[in-house]
């Protein structure tokens, strides 16, 4: 059930549930794996082996010494995963109950052609909790009404009802360690149930069949086909109606800040899609790959460094130029435990200037005649 990637997959259901059509349109596109995900990947399935055996589930020594070995041989194992994995193993293994690791759903009678596997549940009659481990450090994800976990904890519900169990209040709760940490949601059988019947199938059904509108929207942020997509591009037609002028006027300068970084990232998505497919043999009409700008290197920086030495042409003290690494560079290397033993002291936060955010953003508004009277202080 796992092996393949579900068409209406919890994963994706903010995307085909705001646009029931782009589950068709993206299937189309084969999947890449990024860097991130593939670190992400890997955090996962270290998690889940460090909760099998903080959960005292089946997981022999030998089982897991081998596991552990072939973690720390990976590129991407750092001191710092392996601290929010087990972290995370200790805030799932206290809760109690019936853990299930890594559960797989069949959720095809609540939505066709969909299954999910939920990182973590725990069933404490009358309480269900669902745990989603999140190792992103870019984007906060937020449990309050998240569809991905709606959709695992209606799976964990009708396992849980299977079995005669009673429960009468839901937790949905994504542990994002990189990210501000937990975030929790409650919920009632009820509630979710309307939900699936009045919200999520009707969508499924268009979904499956390929069929309703497109609809963009910040949901666009990771599909795939967003490069390919006409709503998408739409999407962007307020900026495009603004014509040369003296002055932008109040409207057209929101219009620019609201959409100007998604079509800033959009532009280049694109960009990066036209040079995959002329990589690939196909053709973008009017454009070409050419040969880039390379740049010179040394092929042998230690003869390099032997040869200037050894003329005198240079002082040996000046061949080198040494500078420490950065902040987070060595927070990753020595695990945040670590680091703040060694450089807490050492380690200051330096006040940011102001940045553009929109109006309900739930941060205070600076204040620029507070800044003004700090600069004049300084004058002065």
């Amino acid at each position: 059930m796992a092996g393949k990637h579900a068409l209406l997959s919890p994963s994706s259901a903010h995307r085909w549930l705001a646009c029931p059509p782009s589950a068709r349109f993206e299937e189309q596109i084969p999947q890449q794996e990024s860097a991130y995900a593939a670190e992400g990947t890997l955090a996962h399935e270290l998690a889940a082996t460090l909760l099998l055996r903080e959960a005292g589930l089946l997981l022999s020594e030998t089982v897991y010494d081998a596991k552990m070995e072939g973690f720390r041989r990976s590129p991407l194992y750092t001191e710092e995963m392996l601290e929010h994995c087990r972290n995370y193993a200790h805030f799932v293994a206290d809760l109690g109950g019936q853990i299930d690791v890594e559960r797989g759903y069949d959720l095809s009678a609540l939505v066709p052609m969909s299954h999910g596997t939920a990182d973590a549940v725990s069933t404490r009659p009358p309480h269900l909790r669902v745990i989603d481990f999140k190792y992103g450090a870019g984007v906060r994800v937020s449990a309050t009404a998240n569809p991905q976990m709606m959709l695992y904890a209606l799976g964990a519900l009708g396992r849980a009802e299977g079995k005669g169990l009673a429960i009468e209040t839901v937790t949905l709760t994504i542990y994002q360690p990189r990210a501000g940490g937990e975030s929790s949601w409650k919920t009632t059988p009820a509630e979710l149930k309307r939900w699936a019947e009045e919200v999520v199938a009707p969508a499924a059904r268009l979904a499956v069949a390929g069929m309703g509108d497109f609809a963009p929207g910040d949901h666009c942020r990771f599909c795939r086909a967003r490069t390919s997509c006409r709503a998408y591009f739409t999407r962007f037609a307020e900026v495009l109606k603004i014509r040369d002028s003296r002055e932008m006027d109040d409207l057209e300068r929101r219009v620019v800040l609201d959409l100007g970084p998604a079509l800033t990232k959009w532009i280049k998505a694109v960009q990066e899609d036209a040079v995959e497919r002329l990589s690939s043999g196909r053709a973008v009409p009017g454009f070409k790959l050419v040969q880039g700008r390379g740049r010179r290197a040394f092929t042998d920086e230690s003869r390099v460094a032997t040869t200037l030495i050894g003329s005198g042409a240079i002082p040996a003290e000046e061949v080198y130029t040494y500078s420490l690494r950065s902040l987070t560079d060595l927070e990753r290397t020595l695990g945040r435990k670590r680091f703040t033993e060694l450089l807490g002291d050492l380690v200051t936060m330096k006040e940011a200037g102001p940045v553009l955010a929109p109006a309900d953003d739930p941060r205070p508004e600076y204040c620029t005649d507070q800044a003004i009277e700090y600069e004049l202080a300084d004058i002065l």
